[in-house]
């Protein structure tokens, strides 16, 4: 400890000779030289790597209480703040990452603006914390603090989460990040396990980094464990005993967890009190399409099969999954997001989705929401309603009267809806 804090007098006496030119600069930042100087000791530590890293956030300890600002430093190359680096390098340490937002919000009268911070790949510090597979804990903590530091960006009514679903430069979620690393991480870096394929020929692939490859592992992984799930309802007598080991925890492991409390914590709106797996469907159902990041369509498949009756819960906005398949999910207030297009896109058309809620249950046209609308209103005020024919024609089917129902936002009827979107394309395309 005492041959840090000498580093630490020795970096401090030096940038204070000329503290105007080192507040321009970034890159002398004793923070982040320290947070790069090794790696965190993880759960198979020896007590030389734990003195190390004791000693590293004394240091930070001491850097912050001499100077406060220092915690919003970020690296003049890589764009990174001291909470990117933190969560790259000791990701599964809690108490340094609670110091750092600690002092972050304390200097952010706006809320922790560090956490709406992007390096010059794209990435928010949530990005790196699935990328890195920080714990639970600090996966939640991550996300409740972002959701505190841009909850007036968040639209209620209409999308997700502007800043916990957005991508980075190469065009990852955060959920691409989780597949990911669990597929080339052995199901992450801090919570190890193995990846055991349902099937003896098994799923790796030889090739890396490839979007195919991810899009294929993903759909494949999701028909197994539903395949082998069915086949194993012929032995639940036999199983009874085992009857939590299914080959969906077997298969995705914590990896499920992670994934469903991103998407609802995206969807919540800023609500922060979410329960495992209450309306599900209608989370994943709002980062099903629009505008924007899709969530991948075999996840979509795999939280269908797992909350089918979800499809008939109407939520506290009275909506189904099925209103919300159909909104058009404008992310209001981040308008610098680097990309639109998530890394694992919906395979095929995202009315597949929309038909699978109608056939599930078709009882759902007939339902309002608490501002009126029908799916069939929804249907038609997107901006791809041309492409929903399919759609509008089932949804018609299956609640004729609907036709005679006005939209309340509009005041038209759907097929003045229509005949508007028409026009309002081949304006678009002339």
């Amino acid at each position: 400890i005492d041959l840090f804090r000498c580093y630490v007098d020795m970096v401090e006496r030096r940038l204070s000779s000329s503290k105007k030119q080192s507040d321009q600069s970034s890159s002398s930042s004793p923070l982040i030289r320290l947070l790069s100087l090794a790696q965190s000791p993880g759960s198979n530590s020896n007590g030389k790597q734990d003195q190390t890293f004791h000693a590293i956030l004394e240091c930070i300890k001491y850097l912050l209480q001499m100077n406060p600002s220092r915690i919003h430093d970020a690296s003049k190359s890589s764009g990174c703040t001291v909470l990117h680096v933190a969560l790259r390098n000791f990701g599964d340490q809690l108490s340094l990452i609670q110091l750092l937002l600690e002092y972050a919000a304390a200097g952010c009268e706006d809320g922790c603006s560090m956490l709406c911070q992007r390096n010059v790949f794209g990435d928010l510090p949530l990005h790196v914390a699935c990328a890195g597979g920080s714990p639970m804990p600090i996966l939640k903590l991550i996300l409740t603090k972002s959701l505190e530091a841009a909850v007036d960006a968040a639209d209620e009514d209409e999308g997700p989460h502007p800043l916990l679903w957005s991508t980075n430069n190469s065009g990852y979620t955060p959920v691409d990040l989780e597949w990911m690393r669990h597929i080339e991480g052995g199901g992450g870096l801090y919570e190890r396990r193995t990846f055991y394929p349902l099937e003896e020929r098994g799923l790796r692939c030889e090739s890396t980094r490839q979007e195919g490859m991810y899009q294929t592992l993903l759909r494949k992984a999701v028909r197994q464990v539903m395949s082998a799930s069915s086949s194993n309802e012929n032995n639940d007598n036999e199983n009874d005993n085992n009857s939590g080991d299914t080959p969906c925890c077997f298969f995705f492991g914590a990896l499920l967890d992670r994934i469903i409390l991103i998407v609802q914590m995206a969807y919540s709106g800023g609500n922060k009190d979410i329960q495992q797996d209450k309306n599900l469907l209608h989370a994943a159902s709002s980062l099903a399409g629009g505008s924007g990041p899709y969530l991948p369509q075999p996840i979509l498949f795999l939280f269908h099969w797992m909350h089918q009756e979800q499809t008939r819960v109407i939520d506290d906005k009275g909506r189904l999954p099925l209103h919300y398949s159909l909104m058009d999910k404008h992310r209001k207030g981040e308008s610098d997001s680097p990309q639109d297009v998530a890394l694992i896109p919906s395979e095929t058309n995202e009315n597949v989705w929309v038909n699978m809620l109608i056939d599930s249950y078709p009882e759902g046209a007939k339902v309002a929401d608490k501002a009126l609308r029908l799916p069939l209103h929804y249907a038609l005020d997107s901006p791809s309603s041309s492409q929903n024919g399919e759609v509008v024609d089932k949804l018609i089917l299956h609640y004729p009267e609907s036709l005679e129902r006005r939209d309340p936002n509009t005041g038209l009827y759907p097929f003045q809806q229509a005949a508007a979107a028409a026009v309002s394309n081949d304006l678009n395309t002339c």
